[in-house]
């Protein structure tokens, strides 16, 4: 097909296309009645760019006259690079086009869609993007548009031509006014208005009798007209972080409402006709400063889901209890001492978040809510758990950290489907034997507990990945036991004939090395345990000649295990931090003997090692690792003068992170 010419009259712009397989790229500076033409243009996806000037000008080609009309288009947009003033995107697609794709909008829009950046007064720019002429040329076949209006910006007119409009969502970046050309709008059904200033809702927009799905986010929603109680059709209706201090009497009007979210406000009272939307399925009031909840919301008999974290609860009314229909409940971050017995009832909830409060128990009725999969109850005041928990027999997850917890039901075995169990930070002496049955388990969290011993039982969790038993106060545990937790701590791979030319029996005899690093080297002992690795930490910076070689194998078999295939780095144990610390602690309190051991022929293939362990192991450069680094350099030069000056300075600003000379 041949190119049209153009007319002395039409607007006259640069564009350029790129195929997003091939790479090829092609331009034109030929416009008619709108049409870009181009040569030889395959059928693909493309990404199309128009310039004038200093800004975008309309970025979808009409490419039906260039295809088959059989083959189906699809065209992808980009708006960067230039500062973005406008963008129309045109609303007469070609027959063949079937996708449009926005890289900034989220998901693909669906077919005949189109999104408008207006400005005032742009005419200046020798264009009238406002007229929107060259945009309406089949308003009818638009459903969705976007909007964007800038500072003084104001919603087009023309808006109202778009007859067949069902979804719209306008984000402004000044003062919002929604003017009357909306209410024209009589077939929408999804109205979203975004503001970072307050909003005043016009009583016109009682017209939207199809609207089903409304969504205001402003700072502060000025109240609400009589008139919005006469949308019948919402079912849906979010209020999030609006400013609101009290719920809108109007919504009391909206009878078929389903899903209410009024998130992140300053809501003080949850006023009795909210409780009169019996159709509703979902909740949300988190983020205010409710203390309490009514009796009367017994009455939402339908509701599956109900939102609550973040208030300043106390109690719960015992009326809860007749939510049966309650799938989702979140009561995190509040101030509950106690539950009500009724909460047994809630026999289909599957997730239940109770995390810092300040709970001293749970009602033993909790048994009876045998649908959950997940407990989330950590940071309150739980000091055991009623025995009834043995029949919640579907739970997959259980975090109970940061409690008083000092002993465990046996009924915990019951949970054959658990996964995960969190008991970090509690006062646990030791776990029951039935937690060997928990056949399911794959991560088990004892961080920060008095253990004193664990149950032989404990080996049969074949499936377990994770064992996390840092900062613990384990003494003496049978072999089998200590065998299976060195499989998720540092224990030797291989015990040596000899270290640093000295038979290993030499070093189990010697009587200035501690019994736990013996057992270690021996392979019978990991660092698992807080008093293992303080030991051995110690020892290392005070370690005569005879004796280091000892620790430095200690070092390097822990240095060289951090980095095996098998270690899962986001389980990395506490005796790793204490190591790099103590690691780095030997280099800045004896530089000399850790130079010239390392900078021997034995251990030189560890340098790199040490150099990658001991990195930003004091944290961030600092004034106080300013004087350190002073202190060891002084202490180097003290002791073995500048020998050894160039490898201690790269080796010490490894260490504080710091690129300073």
């Amino acid at each position: 097909m041949e190119n049209a010419k153009t007319k002395a009259n039409v607007h006259v712009v640069q564009v350029s296309i790129t195929h997003a397989v091939t790479g090829e790229k092609k331009s034109v500076l030929t416009n008619y009645y709108g049409k870009y033409f181009f040569e030889d243009l395959e059928p693909g996806i493309y990404a199309v760019q128009t310039y004038h000037g200093n800004y975008y000008d309309t970025l979808l080609l009409n490419v039906a006259v260039l295809a088959d009309s059989a083959t189906k288009m699809k065209i992808k947009i980009r708006a960067r690079e230039v500062p973005v003033v406008v963008v129309n995107v045109s609303l007469h697609p070609p027959d063949n086009l079937y996708e449009i794709t926005y890289d900034d909008e989220g998901p693909d829009l669906p077919f005949y869609s189109g999104t408008w950046w207006t400005e005032e007064n742009i005419s200046t720019a020798g264009y009238d993007l406002l007229a929107f002429q060259h945009l309406l040329v089949n308003p009818g076949k638009v459903k969705r548009l976007e909007i964007s209006i800038p500072p003084h910006g104001k919603i087009p007119p023309e808006i109202a031509q778009f007859t067949q409009l069902e979804r719209l969502r306008i984000s402004f970046y000044g003062s919002p006014v929604l003017t009357d050309e909306l209410w024209k709008l009589s077939r929408l059904k999804k109205l979203n208005i975004h503001s970072d200033m307050p909003l005043t809702v016009p009583p016109g927009i009682k017209e939207l009798q199809q609207l089903e799905e409304l969504i205001f986010s402003c700072k502060e929603l000025q109240p609400l007209p009589d008139e919005f109680a006469q949308l019948k059709s919402i079912r849906i209706l979010s209020l999030n972080s609006c400013g609101l201090t009290a719920v809108p009497p109007p919504i009391a009007g909206l009878t078929r409402l389903r899903w209410l979210s009024m998130n992140g406000n300053k809501l003080k009272t949850v006023p009795a006709f909210l409780t009169g939307l019996t159709e509703l399925r979902s909740l949300g009031l988190s983020y205010n400063e409710l203390p309490e909840i009514p009796a009367e919301i017994s009455r939402l008999i339908k509701l599956e889901e109900l939102y609550l974290e973040n208030n300043r609860l106390i109690t719960l009314p015992p009326e809860i209890g007749q939510l049966t229909s309650l799938r989702q409940l979140t009561l995190e971050k509040n101030q509950l001492t106690v539950l009500p017995e009724s909460f047994g009832k809630l026999e289909k909830l599957t997730s239940l978040q109770l995390e810092q409060n300040r709970l001293r128990e749970l009602p033993a009725s909790v048994g009876q809510m045998t649908a959950l999969t997940f407990i989330f109850a950590s940071g309150n005041n739980l000091a055991s758990l009623p025995r009834e928990v043995g029949m919640l027999t579907q739970l997959t997850e259980v975090d109970l950290k940061n409690n008083k917890i000092t002993v465990l039901p046996v009924e915990i075995g019951n949970w054959r489907k658990l996964e995960q169990l969190t008991l970090s930070g509690n006062r646990l002496i030791t776990l029951p034997a039935s937690v060997g049955q928990l056949d399911s388990l794959t991560r088990l969290f004892l961080l920060g507990n008095p253990l004193r011993q664990l149950p032989a039982e404990i080996t049969g969790l074949k499936k377990l990945e994770c064992l996390e038993l840092e900062k613990l106060g384990l003494l003496q545990l049978p072999d089998t036991t200590w065998n299976f937790i060195n499989k998720f701590g540092y224990i030797i791979s291989g015990v040596p004939d000899s270290i640093a030319g000295k038979p290993v029996s030499y070093y189990l005899k010697h009587p200035d090395i501690d019994p736990f690093s013996k057992k270690f080297v021996q392979g019978k002992l990991s660092f698992t345990g807080d008093s293992v690795t303080k030991i051995v930490l110690n020892k290392i910076s005070q370690a005569n000649r005879d004796v280091l070689p000892f620790y430095f194998f200690i070092m390097h078999t822990c240095m060289q295990e951090d980095h095996s295939p098998g270690r899962d780095p986001d389980f990395i144990f506490y005796a790793y931090h204490q190591l790099r610390e103590a690691a780095a602690h030997f280099v800045l309190t004896r530089p000399c003997t850790f130079c010239a051991a390392i900078k021997s022929k034995e251990y030189a293939e560890f340098y790199d090692l040490w150099r990658s362990f001991i990195t930003c192991s004091m944290g961030a450069y600092t004034e106080n690792a300013d004087q350190q680094i002073k202190a060891g350099y002084a202490r180097l030069k003290k002791n073995c003068g500048s020998k050894y000056a160039e490898e201690y300075e790269e080796l010490i600003r490894e260490i504080f992170c710091s690129g300073k000379g």
